[in-house]
């Protein structure tokens, strides 16, 4: 996995579990994103995280189960 990758995972995990990002998470994930993009990021991070709790919320099955 490369450092991007495990950069904005790291984020993920403490944006949807925590609603926000380490200092050091941050500065980690600004070598790879310019400031658009760690916007854009959050945005397209938190859509999901909604979109998941709407699903969950109303019971939704999911398309294609494991």
């Amino acid at each position: 996995m490369s450092g991007r990758q495990q950069a904005l995972l790291q984020a993920t995990d403490e944006l949807i579990k925590d609603r926000t990002i380490t200092t050091a998470t941050w500065e980690r994930l600004a070598t790879h994103l310019d400031r658009r993009q760690l916007i854009e990021f959050c945005l397209l991070a938190t859509q999901y995280d909604g979109l998941a709790a709407t699903i969950t919320a109303l019971d939704i099955p999911l398309d294609n189960p494991r």
